[in-house]
């Protein structure tokens, strides 16, 4: 936007005066070689000039009218244009070529020149004050204003001749209206000066290069009726210069206030278009009335998995809440608040996975109707990462207890079993064998708890050694089978060729144990269990997968916690066991599940040495 100061730099300098000097010598030229049609048929082409003039008045004051629900200050400059088209109407009317008025009018066309000029003078100055704010209804002022324009119109025709001073003669013009035309050029050099100084309102919206030239050019403009005679060189060039001055008149209403705002729009558009797709959070706007998605960005389709075309259009309350009526909770809170921030969700991707989001939710106005535009983060990695930072917290309390208390419960025990065992043998206790036998297996069973729970603690020794996985499995795989086979289970044996790593044989023998007794027991008579190996670029990998119901959606993000178990006779602890050991082998442990079975794979790193080979 071109902005005017009192420090008007040569570039600044030579943008308008040069432009300025250009119309004007154009002017002198057209005006030079039009000037005998001019003689010829003056009162044709000075109509078409002034019908000109009025047209652009007319126009200027229309988009002042149409823009002054967004800028009201611009109301008074449309103001001033209809007062000098009305003006100039009557202007033109009475000028004696017409033949509509009789030739003793004389002055009456002058008249209304100069009303015209003195208006529009003064309502330019106007617009430099603070006068230029204070329009208030635009229907009631412009009607107040047409009706006193015409009546003032009215009121210089009916006059009395002998009111009105001479200003204009056979020979040419008087001194009285040369006095006067350099009264309104006074004025327009007030508004050349305020307008270059930045007093203007709105200055932002209506161009002022293009303001200041037209004053460049209206001055010369105004000069010219000072010197004219009759229908001479001065009159052409004089109508010339004015209608050049108010096409930039219209020029710098254009710029700035249709222009100017759709430029300004079309880039806040692409600003929005640009932050709204770009943005790394997942961004809607949908329709209040019907919850359909009108936009979404690029995040959304990565995060959920759809496509824009598989979206828009459809209802944003079943595609991605996993919750149904958590949009509908949203859509309550907004209507409460206005606007919904840092409120959290479940979200369903487009295959069937469940994760978390939290974000902000606001109204938005579009085309005049209500939308609802809102800005998620995905938090299911957070979410994530928080469950496996409580459960290791959990694993590490676990641990300590188990290695405090482990030892002082064994003690008393391994006492009450001896004792038990030697009551067994006494005659007098022949009766209460049974119950002794229940008694000393309760107690072993305890003491296997016991273990299993003293495997949790950080201190549980392991022994790591460079070792292959696939020997490991091979270890216990007779035992795997064994229980398969007592279940009705098949057994899919695929181990790959691996690598050796850093492990402790008789912790990983426990994992595959777990893993694999927890598969068997959740799958029906008939199912597969696969236990595969193999690497990747993550490491070596043990994968162990059935063919049960897959594991509830409420169990999946408690896994692994301590006496969490959905066993009749579960202690709970199987799993714990599993995370612990992974945990201790520096591994990581990955659960796949849907209702058509569930997998565990457990990735170990890739020893040190091994990765340089590799890279080498």
């Amino acid at each position: 936007m071109y902005l005017w100061t009192n420090k008007i730099d040569r570039k600044k300098t030579a943008n308008v005066l040069l432009p300025a000097g250009l119309i004007t010598i154009g002017c002198l030229l057209v005006a030079y070689f039009l000037n005998p049609e001019w003689n010829l048929n003056y009162n044709q082409i000075h109509t078409v000039l002034e019908i000109i003039c009025v047209a652009i008045a007319l126009t200027s004051f229309y988009i002042f009218w149409f823009t002054a629900n967004i800028r009201k200050t611009n109301l008074l400059l449309g103001i001033g244009f209809l007062t000098v088209a009305i003006f100039d109407c009557f202007h033109l009317l009475s000028y004696p070529g017409l033949g509509l008025f009789p030739a003793s009018f004389l002055d009456l066309p002058t008249r209304y020149w100069l009303v015209g000029r003195f208006s529009e003078a003064l309502f330019l100055i106007f617009a430099t004050t603070p006068l230029n704010n204070q329009i208030g209804n635009k229907y009631l002022t412009a009607s107040i204003t047409l009706i006193i324009t015409v009546l003032i119109g009215i009121l210089i025709y009916t006059s009395p001749r002998e009111f009105f001073p001479v200003l204009k003669t056979a020979t040419g013009v008087t001194h009285t209206k040369v006095v006067i035309e350099y009264i309104i050029i006074f004025m327009f050099s007030i508004f050349l000066y305020r307008a270059a100084s930045g007093k203007m309102k709105d200055s932002e919206m209506i161009q002022q290069k293009y303001i200041i030239m037209a004053m460049l050019v209206a001055i010369p403009s105004e000069i010219c009726f000072t010197l004219y005679t009759t229908y001479d060189y001065y009159n052409i060039l004089g109508h010339l210069l004015r209608v050049s001055y108010y096409y930039l008149l219209l020029k710098a209403i254009t710029e700035g206030l249709i222009l100017y705002p759709y430029k300004m729009l079309e880039t806040s558009e692409m600003k929005f278009s640009k932050t709204f797709y770009n943005n790394q959070t997942i961004m809607t706007i949908s329709r209040i009335s019907d919850g359909f998605y009108i936009d979404i960005n690029n995040t959304f389709e990565e995060v959920f998995g759809y496509k824009r075309e598989e979206v828009l259009g459809k209802s944003a309350g079943w595609l991605i809440w996993a919750e149904p009526n958590d949009r509908e909770i949203l859509m309550e809170e907004l209507s409460r608040e206005r606007e919904v921030r840092n409120r959290e969700f479940k979200y369903k991707r487009k295959d069937g996975k469940i994760g978390y989001m939290t974000g902000t939710a606001s109204y938005v106005d579009i085309d005049n109707e209500r939308h609802v535009i809102t800005s998620w983060i995905d938090i299911t990695e957070l979410r994530k990462y928080q469950r496996e930072i409580a459960r290791l917290d959990n694993l590490n309390l676990m641990g300590q207890m188990a290695g405090s208390i482990a030892h002082e419960v064994r003690n008393p025990m391994t006492s009450i079993k001896g004792f038990l065992q030697l009551f067994y043998q006494q005659y007098k206790y022949r009766e209460d064998r049974e119950s002794i036998e229940l008694m000393v297996e309760e107690l072993d069973r305890v003491n296997d708890i016991i273990t299993t729970f003293l495997s949790l603690s950080q201190m549980n020794h392991i022994e790591l050694k460079s070792m292959n996985l696939n020997d490991c499995i091979v270890g216990v795989l007779p035992l795997i089978i064994a229980d398969a086979l007592k279940n009705e289970v098949f057994v899919d044996n695929k181990l790959e060729h691996i690598p050796q790593i850093m492990i402790d044989k008789g912790e990983i023998k426990q994992l595959v144990l777990n893993l694999t007794r927890n598969a068997i027991e959740s799958m029906p008579s008939g199912g597969t269990l696969t236990v595969k190996t193999f690497e990747d670029v993550e490491g070596v990998n043990l994968l162990v997968q059935d063919d049960g119901k897959g594991i509830p959606p409420e169990i999946i993000d408690k896994i692994g916690t301590p006496f969490l178990t959905t066993k009749k006779d579960g202690t709970g602890l199987g799993m714990a066991v599993c995370y612990s050991i992974v945990e201790r082998h520096n591994a990581k442990i990955t659960v796949d599940t849907s209702s058509e079975g569930t997998s565990f794979k457990v990735t170990f790193p890739i020893p040190i040495e091994r990765e340089d080979e590799v890279v080498a």
